[in-house]
């Protein structure tokens, strides 16, 4: 018995020697900063109370409960109404300002480029999957991603139409005919998987095809929807907490990912070398075979792949779900759309129709404004620097923003604000982008030097799926009377999925 209450005095000490450390050092690293701030006229951001004011471990129980029950970004969203548009967060000692202010997210990502990181975490988050790729490099080794991947994204935006329509009709036959209930999310996420594989590989991976045998093609779709969701959970865990829990469901992921990818790479490189036997005029575009002539890496051919892979599949498939969802609860909306496509007379469309369909991007654009498809992202400073505005009891003062700290911002708040789009900014209604030319307030894309490379090519494949969806359904009708509701994984898509009948025309 002594031995134990010994034990237990010598754990309390070690608890309150720790705290007090913690506490000391919280202090000391604050009268520094507030030094350097003073001397930069920066006053301090709103601070999120918190019951635990040195950890804020109430602050990160809270999101976290937020996160189990789906309704994290409206967590979020009620501290900025709270606090304003950008407020000081203090979680597990970790300094992090969070913001809504496009003048604060136009200095982390344009202005103040070179003074932001993307820091560890992403590469822990997800290098395992995407390896040194364009998502997770920084510095020299990013820009070399870039300039690789910039003139084959830039110059192939537009579809392969003929290939894509071929697509358009394996998920239409899918999609019932008897009015029965479907899950139209499901089905995008395969569609852009399919057309994805072809584009990149110059064979798609059929997950749309109804065919028993085809068993091998539909592991590299699971795969990789397998690979994604652990992602998660390590995130989640963390490093540590990683350790005590089976990653063979990862591995075997990875493993079947990586493998198929391998196998194109390969292919394209034996291509590269026997350029001289082909006829350029015979030859159909297929990215990883322009990829490999300019580099000859096989690691490197397979990590930007696979980010341009996973950027092109789920940024639109999130995209068109969130789009049907809101069209088949809005009659008034699908009625425009119907008589906007029915110039068409049932044909597919060109690229110069795709562009003059005003309607069509409208109502993209206010899907990725209410829906938009990354919500929340972060950098962390690489040096002492600061934040344009958000400080001081008006909030119109620069805020100093510590080397290490890490800068989120959240464009789920910022795409619904008032102030910024009228006080019907919660309604969605496309008829506003007749007139609106939003600029920083607006970023369904990201900005700045790493802005999506792949914006017009997704836009261009969620206009043509949309069109032709509409011009063979008469109607639909949402079979779910559950309101919108996140789930957030790598992107933010609807946890209860898109779940319709239709009627055909």
């Amino acid at each position: 018995m002594e031995i134990y209450s010994i034990q237990i005095s010598l754990l309390l000490v070690v608890v309150v020697g720790f705290l007090g450390y913690s506490l000391a050092r919280e202090l000391y690293i604050q009268s520094i900063n507030r030094r350097k701030a003073a001397k930069l006229g920066c006053h301090d951001a709103p601070r999120l109370q918190a019951w635990d004011p040195i950890f804020g471990i109430d602050i990160l129980i809270t999101g976290m409960a937020a996160l189990r029950l789906h309704n994290l970004l409206k967590f979020y969203d009620s501290k900025f109404q709270q606090c304003g548009n950008t407020v000081d967060v203090k979680v597990l000692n970790l300094p992090r300002i969070s913001t809504a202010d496009p003048e604060n997210i136009k200095m982390v990502l344009a202005k103040g480029f070179e003074d932001f990181g993307l820091g560890p975490r992403r590469a822990h988050f997800l290098g395992p999957l995407v390896g040194h790729g364009i998502f997770t490099t920084e510095g020299a080794t990013w820009k070399r991603s870039r300039q690789l991947l910039r003139p084959n994204l830039t110059k192939h935006q537009d579809l392969n139409l003929p290939m894509f329509e071929s697509h358009i009709h394996h998920l239409l036959a899918l999609v019932p005919k008897d009015g029965q209930t479907v899950d139209l999310q499901e089905l995008f996420c395969r569609l852009t998987i399919d057309s994805g594989t072809e584009l990149l590989f110059g064979t798609s991976c059929g997950s749309l095809l109804e065919d028993e045998n085809i068993d091998a093609n539909l592991s590299f779709s699971k795969a990789l929807d397998t690979a994604q969701s652990e992602m998660i959970i390590r995130d989640i865990l963390g490093p540590f907490l990683s350790r005590f829990r089976s990653e063979k469901r990862f591995r075997d992921s990875l493993k079947s990912v990586h493998d198929f990818i391998d196998l194109y790479v390969q292919k394209a490189m034996t291509y590269v070398k026997s350029l001289e036997e082909v006829d350029p005029s015979e030859k159909r575009y297929i990215f990883l075979e322009e990829l490999a002539k300019y580099s000859t890496d096989p690691l490197v051919l397979r990590w930007e792949s696979i980010n341009v892979l996973i950027a092109g599949r789920d940024t639109t498939a999130v995209l068109l779900g969130n789009t049907w969802w809101v069209l088949a609860r809005r009659p008034d909306i699908w009625a425009k759309l119907k008589s906007e496509v029915e110039v068409l007379e049932g044909k597919p469309p060109t690229y110069e129709q795709l562009k003059e369909l005003k309607y069509v991007r409208w109502l993209l654009s206010e899907s990725l404004r209410l829906y938009p498809v990354l919500p929340i992202n972060a950098r962390t400073a690489n040096k002492d620097t600061t934040l344009p505005t958000g400080g001081g009891p008006d909030g119109k003062s620069p805020i100093f923003v510590p080397k290490g700290s890490e800068v989120a911002w959240n464009t789920w708040t910022m795409h619904r604000r008032k102030d910024l789009y009228g006080d019907d900014a919660e309604e969605f209604i496309p008829e506003r982008w007749e007139h609106l030319r939003p600029t920083w307030e607006y970023l369904p894309f990201n900005g700045g030097p790493r802005i999506c490379l792949g914006q017009q090519y997704a836009l261009n494949e969620a206009s043509y799926t949309t069109i032709r969806m509409v011009q063979h359904f008469k109607s639909i009708e949402a079979r779910d009377s559950r309101p919108w509701t996140e789930r957030i994984d790598l992107v933010t898509s609807s946890h209860y999925g898109c779940q319709v009948g239709v009627t055909y025309a």
